[in-house]
């Protein structure tokens, strides 16, 4: 279905008029001209073509050397109905210029394998397309020069796929969709363009990344993934400082609850290192207050926790540093009818990437049955640093998680971090075995700031030190410390300052005041050795101790101070347990009458099955 059909030849057709041809039929498009495999240069100019599927539809015989020179210049294409101009493919010096284009399905099409430099770069210059679908699609760009195009009240101004086009001193205005649109293996150079009155005021972004490449910062357009992105194994997605990346809102639903939110799934490597002037921002495609109204739809909606997914990462050597996280951590991993939530911000999946100087904040606490966490470290079996974060909101900010029995132990950096607000705990590090430091962070509101385990009991001795717990409810959480050092931190106004269940801790140097309960709790097998700590204007004076003793367990006078013990529950000494109360401690026992039907049902008491040394 061809009016002008040249045929592995390349006659020069130029100043025609082809119209009143729209036909088509059987399974073919209708083709104004259709110069088709063809092995020599063209010259196409000046010519009016009206109607049609295609206006030009140009095929070259593939890896032609020399490359052509064709020249696909003046024309005027009107009422395509699938595109003006399509080139598939055009591996040569060709030349698109100074074409002007109307109502048409797109405007120009480049298609096929463009090799880059020394296989022939492409120009499409000077071209005038209005009120069409795309204005100018590239597939396989190679280095195809695309500059000073006048693109007007396209659906889509440029759509890119496997492309490295320098992108330069467009004019795109009046646009419906994106201005731009990158997909797959896309990573073009842009500068000196002029975008305005576009719906979305942004770069759109999809597809799957296989190869190493940038995202540059552009002045005035952020970055938008419409659907979620992957960094395949081996590639390396490196964004620059500056650039704000949002994340469409897209809650697809499904019987039961969300099933999709766009995210960012790196298994190979993303290098996202902002700066204090420049930081690197991911959030969603709603929130105004960075980069603008993006969806153009002004005040009519607003940013919510979860309107996107999360970033995950599963290669150490990943970075962020200088980021900011909003709006994220929903997402159900299950297709189907099943739910498998991942509430997450950041998941470093069985790796353990560098997550220095970033803000997480506005998040989604929990949905689905799962709790959010902020940065999930998951099973990791390498050292992490995540050290000058600011986490707030949420209900875990940090939870990292070591591969069980590892040996040697781990010497992850856990320091100068802030956690506000989180309503589980600030860092909750199950299963920490490692010789980890948690050093110089700032606990604030929290449930509970510090939570950790050391259940294996593999001589880890994490180091807790010069950190500050305000107005928690718990300010650390030990649960088989180990031999951890808790070494001069600071805990102000917490419920329970410091709770210790099976733990051989180290305590020297901290300072507990104004607490509404507790500053100490030892739990069960909890022997810890007290130096040079500060008891001050707490609601309760003493050392909170009950639970089960199950080995052999001293009960010291604390720093020569003569502060007493209150157990708050049952004391049992189990047959193979011994304590030993050293003279002149006080053991006050909690006034607690539980009540029933008839008389008390419950008081607290001392059940020595095993051996009990109290001798002043």
């Amino acid at each position: 279905n061809y009016s002008v059909w040249c045929y592995e030849c390349a006659p020069e057709i130029s100043s025609s008029v082809i119209r009143d041809s729209n036909i088509t039929y059987g399974a073919g498009f209708f083709i104004s001209v259709y110069y088709q495999n063809i092995s020599e240069s063209v010259n196409f100019s000046n010519n009016t073509i009206y109607d049609g599927n295609y206006g030009l539809y140009y095929s070259e015989v593939a890896s032609l050397y020399p490359q052509l020179e064709p020249v696909i210049h003046s024309n005027i294409f009107m009422d395509c109905g699938h595109a003006a101009i399509h080139c598939d493919p055009i591996s040569s010096w060709g030349q698109v210029t100074s074409n002007d284009i109307h109502e048409c399905g797109s405007g120009i099409e480049l298609t096929g394998s463009i090799p880059g430099t020394g296989y022939g770069i492409p120009e499409v210059t000077g071209n005038t397309i209005e009120n069409s679908g795309t204005g100018i699609l590239i597939e396989g760009g190679g280095d195809a020069y695309i500059g000073n195009n006048s693109i007007d009240g396209c659906d889509t101004g440029l759509h890119l796929t496997d492309s490295r086009c320098q992108v330069f001193d467009n004019e795109i205005t009046g646009g419906t969709g994106y201005p731009f649109f990158q997909e797959d293996n896309t990573f073009p150079v842009y500068y000196g363009n002029t975008v305005t009155g576009n719906l979305y005021k942004a770069i759109g972004v999809s597809g799957d990344i296989t190869e190493s490449g940038t995202w540059p910062k552009v002045p005035g357009l952020p970055y938008v993934l419409t659907s979620s992105v992957s960094v395949g194994t081996g590639s390396e997605l490196t964004i620059d400082p500056g650039v704000i990346i949002k994340m469409e809102y897209n809650h697809t639903l499904y019987s039961g609850g969300y099933q999709y939110t766009v995210g960012l799934d790196v298994q190979g490597t993303l290098m996202a290192e902002g700066s204090d002037f420049w930081p690197i921002i991911f959030t969603s495609i709603r929130d105004d207050s960075v980069g603008g109204d993006t969806n153009g739809d002004g005040t009519a909606t607003a940013p919510l926790d979860g309107d996107w997914a999360y970033i995950r990462l599963m290669n150490s050597d990943s970075v962020m540093d200088h980021c900011e996280v909003h709006y994220a951590g929903l997402r159900d991993d299950n297709s189907g009818t099943s739910e498998v939530w991942r509430n997450y911000s950041i998941w470093a999946y069985n790796c353990a990437p560098r997550i220095t100087n970033c803000w997480i904040t506005d998040s989604n606490i929990s949905f689905g049955g799962s709790q959010f966490i902020s940065v999930y470290y998951d099973t990791i079996t390498e050292s992490a640093i995540f050290s000058n974060n600011t986490i707030q909101d949420g209900y875990y900010g940090l939870y990292y998680n070591e591969s069980a029995s590892l040996w040697p132990p781990l010497l992850s950096h856990i320091s100068n971090n802030i956690f506000i607000d989180c309503q589980g705990s600030g860092v909750h590090a199950p299963n920490l075995s490692s010789w980890a430091t948690v050093d110089g962070n700032v606990f604030d509101n929290c449930e509970t700031g510090l939570y950790f385990d050391d259940s294996t009991d593999l001589l880890g001795a994490p180091n807790i030190a010069n950190s500050h717990f305000y107005n928690c409810n718990t300010g650390v959480n030990m649960f088989s410390g180990g031999d951890a050092v808790f070494f001069n931190n600071w805990l102000e106004g917490c419920g329970s300052g410091l709770k210790m269940t099976d733990s051989r801790c180290h305590v020297e140097a901290n300072s507990f005041f104004d607490g509404m309960g507790y500053p100490v709790s030892q739990l069960g097998d909890s022997s810890p050795v007290y130096v040079g700590n500060t008891f001050t204007n707490n609601l309760f004076h003493a050392i909170e101790v009950g639970g089960t003793i199950e080995s052999d367990i001293v009960w010291p006078d604390v720093q020569g101070q003569a502060i007493p013990y209150a157990a708050t529950t049952n004391v049992t000494i189990a047959p193979d347990g011994s304590l030993t109360v050293a003279p002149g401690v006080v053991v006050k026992f909690e006034y607690d009458h539980s009540t029933y039907s008839g008389g008390y049902q419950f008081t607290v008491g001392m059940d020595a099955q095993g051996e009990l040394n109290a001798v002043g």
